[in-house]
């Protein structure tokens, strides 16, 4: 087979090419501590998320993707191709929320020599996606319902990659083949395509522009290489230019090698862009301030004998995510995934549909924190002939968005950074919309189930606690203590951090208080008979005190947290089973478990489904950082939104 790849990138079927993770689940649930858990070698913030999603193929033919391009949850586009031995035509699917289906798109070659390498979507009504075919440059644009060819300048011409910022701007970039050689970019005004000169800044040939990334129209990267020839100093050099929305200009960049390639960019402003390839047999990360470039160092694979970066996608300065592959000695290969925290590269488990097989992924496109899709091929390989081909190639997409939840919903925490909120299950699955994921406990045997789950304040980290005390530490959130070797009188039924993250306290359904770390000890209701078991806590703003609330709606107050009023003398249609406080610590919400709220002091009453006829009951409630929205949870994931809050996504199947 001889499958079409992106100009500048290694065919596929040819990539010859050239540790411990230690997530520190401090739980206690008994009287010892479970060791830090192997996960291969592997760490970092997405850990164990990365799930192959189903995705369609031509019959009897070389399926391969090459770019994908998401606008939020329930919109994403993949590009790429499909060879059927002597020919290739363009390959289109979408994400609609649900599944991936195909889409047809137009082919204008004679010869079927078409293929898609890039695209990039504004919104679920336009993207631009861009390539090769016969007599040149091919584009085409989706309207919402059809894709349609996009007149381009052609000529012996070829598009690697897209980045649009508008409907009325896009810039792609590409190259020329011999025996002319050059880098080629073409800027789109809203209604042509026209080519803008870029520079080159020595002899060479197979130059290429591999990807290309705007922050708006006068701010664009594209990265690519330079092969020089034996006869003036064998060696090929990564190479970015920079677009000021005049013109492009050389920017140099370094070269760690001889042989330095850059694949993949994502700018998520005019100063910030990270740019991804390899080095000999190294991956290559590379950082623009604005002003230059400078290397990151990235990790490598124990197992790889060359490790390639293909594609890459930036949120910010602290988010990013890469892919590319591993090649194995034995001449297969293996997905590659990393994730940038602001400060390091980690490399993260990803999947691969066959052990002994080929599987890479070449594009990736973040939408929020931990919501990614990666696309790629995949194929089957004879076992006892490595390298030998044995199944046409698949299309293979994965998908990030928290982890599975294997059971009931048992709590909800607001991310005070993304604005967003995380979603625990009693087995410890997280599920994360538009919030940073950082791990859990999901698919782990507990002794107890979890109960609850408390953000660290400034977004980094999150703890979760089971009903016996037992509390499991992620991200930046530290482990401070537990009550899983102690003996309750009743189980743990939720918690709260102090504002500095350096504490926390667990409450029992009797009012008991414990308190971990630098959290003060307030006072508890542990020596008080209840009608009502206490159901959840809220601390103070300043954590100079906390609330506890019953289901009868009983408030009780400790330190600084003043009464506010409550429920316990009236007449519920349903237990209340959650509080959320106000930030300046002036009101609070109760939420019952048919999701009727009750607002105290300066807590704005934003809405109920008090009156909605529910498929399962709310279990709890979370308020956004201003205190101007709130959200419910009900056990199977279904969220409800108020005021302010932003509905991002439910679990609900």
């Amino acid at each position: 087979m001889d499958l079409i790849t992106r100009p500048g990138r290694p065919r596929i079927h040819a990539l010859t090419g050239l540790a411990t993770l230690a997530l520190l689940l401090f739980f206690v649930a008994s009287v010892e501590i479970v060791a830090p858990v192997d996960a291969g070698g592997m760490t970092g913030s997405s850990y164990a998320r990365w799930s192959v999603s189903t995705s369609p193929n031509v019959s009897n033919s070389f399926n391969n993707i090459n770019g994908i391009s998401c606008v939020d949850r329930s919109f994403c586009v993949a590009v790429g191709n499909d060879d059927f031995g002597g020919g290739s035509k363009t390959l289109v699917q979408l994400w609609n929320g649900s599944n991936w289906s195909m889409v047809p798109s137009p082919n204008p070659s004679t010869d079927s020599s078409d293929g898609l390498f890039g695209v990039s979507c504004t919104s679920t009504n336009f993207c631009m996606a861009v390539g090769k075919g016969d007599s040149g440059t091919l584009v085409e644009d989706w309207n919402g319902a059809t894709w349609v060819i996009s007149p381009s300048p052609n000529g012996e011409l070829s598009l690697s990659g897209v980045s649009c910022t508008t409907t009325n701007f896009c810039m792609a970039v590409g190259s020329t083949p011999s025996p002319s050689f050059g880098f080629l970019a073409e800027e789109w005004n809203g209604a042509t395509w026209a080519i803008v000169p870029t520079p080159l800044n020595a002899p060479g040939d197979e130059t290429t522009l591999n990807s290309v990334s705007c922050a708006s129209t006068t701010s664009c990267e594209a990265v690519g290489s330079l092969y020089v020839p034996e006869s003036v100093g064998f060696q090929t050099m990564s190479l970015a230019e920079s677009w000021n929305g005049q013109a492009w200009s050389l920017t140099p960049t370094p070269n760690p090698t001889e042989s330095s390639y850059l694949y993949g960019v994502s700018c998520p402003s005019s100063t910030w862009c990270m740019a991804v390839g390899f080095s000999g047999i190294n991956t290559l990360t590379e950082l623009w301030n604005g002003s230059g470039w400078s290397v990151t160092s990235s990790p490598d694979t124990a197992q790889g004998d060359q490790d390639n970066l293909l594609g890459v996608s930036c949120l910010g300065a602290g988010l990013c995510d890469a892919v590319g592959y591993s090649h194995l000695p034995g001449g297969s290969n293996e997905t590659l995934i990393e994730s940038w925290n602001g400060t390091s590269w980690s490399i993260v488990p990803s999947p691969n549909p066959l052990q002994s097989g080929f599987s890479i992924l070449e594009g990736i496109s973040c939408t929020a924190p931990s919501l990614c899709n990666a696309g790629g091929r995949w194929y089957g390989v004879n076992p006892n002939m490595p390298g030998q081909v044995t199944t046409p190639t698949e299309t293979l997409i994965e998908t990030i968005g928290g982890q599975v939840l294997g059971g009931p919903v048992a709590g909800i925490s607001a991310d005070p950074v993304t604005g967003g909120y995380l979603l625990v299950a009693a087995d410890g699955g997280v599920d994360a919309f538009n919030a940073r994921y950082f791990g859990a406990v999901g698919g782990l045997l507990l002794s107890q189930p979890i109960v609850g789950l408390a953000s660290t304040h400034n977004g980094q980290g999150y703890w979760e606690v089971t009903s016996d005390g037992g509390v499991f530490a992620f991200g930046d959130a530290q482990f401070h203590g537990s009550t899983g070797a102690i003996h309750l009188n009743k189980p743990v039924v939720g918690m709260t951090a102090t504002p500095d993250g350096g504490g926390y306290w667990l409450v029992a359904s009797d009012g008991g208080v414990f308190a971990f770390g630098n959290a003060p000890f307030h006072g508890s209701a542990g020596a008080i008979p209840l009608n009502m078991p206490v159901v959840g806590m809220a601390a103070t703003p300043d954590g100079g005190g906390y609330w506890l609330i019953a289901s009868d709606g009983g408030v009780f107050a400790f330190g600084d947290a003043q009464f506010h009023g409550g429920t316990g003398s009236l007449t519920l249609n349903k237990p209340v089973v959650g509080m959320a406080a106000t930030p300046d610590g002036k009101g609070y919400w109760l939420v019952a478990s048919d999701g009727g709220i009750f607002s105290f002091g300066d807590a704005q009453f934003l809405g109920s489904t008090g009156s909605l006829t529910l498929n399962k009951p709310v279990v709890g409630m979370a308020a956004t950082p201003d205190g101007k929205g709130y959200w419910l949870v009900a056990s199977d994931g279904g969220i409800f939104s108020f005021g302010g809050a932003q509905f991002y996504g439910s679990a609900v199947d």
